[in-house]
């Protein structure tokens, strides 16, 4: 392979080699001229807490729905008003067995 002369290179070839040389030696300059390293950033401020072992309460909060599969109206088959109740919710109540006493009245 025979070398090319500089010489017989077209002159834009030439233009755009210099170019590209001098651009190299210019940002080499640069980066090799560092200024004098400056202070180093200050210490970050860290916000520190004491550890404590304790029982967290644990909940979930759920979107519910107050209507029911099935919707009863309940009507009551007296009126009057509550004198005494012999139970409380949640008790057993066996047949014939006297829940409550209420007064009766009559709307008339």
């Amino acid at each position: 392979m025979r070398p090319i002369k500089l010489y017989q290179m077209p002159r834009s070839v030439r233009k755009a080699a210099a170019f590209a040389l001098a651009a190299g030696l210019v940002i080499g300059a640069i980066s090799c001229s560092k200024a004098a390293s400056s202070a180093p950033p200050p210490v970050p401020q860290v916000v520190v807490a004491t550890v404590v072992q304790k029982d967290v309460p644990v909940y979930s909060e759920w979107v519910g729905t107050t209507e029911g599969f099935v919707n009863a109206e309940i009507y009551p088959k007296i009126s009057g008003y509550l004198l005494k109740q012999n139970n409380t919710d949640g008790d057993h109540v066996h047949a014939g067995q006297c829940r409550s006493w209420m007064q009766r009245w009559s709307a008339s």
